[in-house]
């Protein structure tokens, strides 16, 4: 669900802006046209899909190998918790506190490959 939103969200900017003609066609629009609030999503997106690949293969690692404990699984609540937090951080701008909430989603994705060592 949340991999939809990180991919629905820009768009969902985009079109009230530019309306559904646009959503339905080629998208060809000037990027210095587009709402602050777009390139945060879209940002928050690639962001977002960057870090769920390390995220899926340590979580299928932690599954396959059996060496799935506390840590991993601590590891990958604080991972999904702080994307859930970081994402409405970004759409609002702050800066500061969203790069901490950033630096959380990765301590758990490290708490996840220590978990495999």
């Amino acid at each position: 669900m949340l991999a939809i939103v990180h991919n629905l969200a820009p768009t969902h900017v985009r079109t009230k802006k530019f309306g559904r003609d646009w959503n339905m066609g080629a998208r060809d629009t000037d990027p210095a046209a587009e709402p602050p609030l777009a390139g945060r999503f879209e940002r928050a997106r690639v962001n977002y899909h960057e870090n769920f690949v390390v995220f899926v293969a340590l979580a299928l690692l932690l599954i396959v190998t059996g060496r799935d404990s506390i840590i991993g699984e601590i590891g990958a609540v604080v991972w999904l918790v702080s994307r859930l937090i970081y994402l409405p951080l970004y759409a609002k701008g702050t800066p500061k506190v969203r790069t901490l909430v950033w630096t959380v989603s990765l301590l758990g994705l490290i708490a996840m490959a220590i978990d495999l060592a």
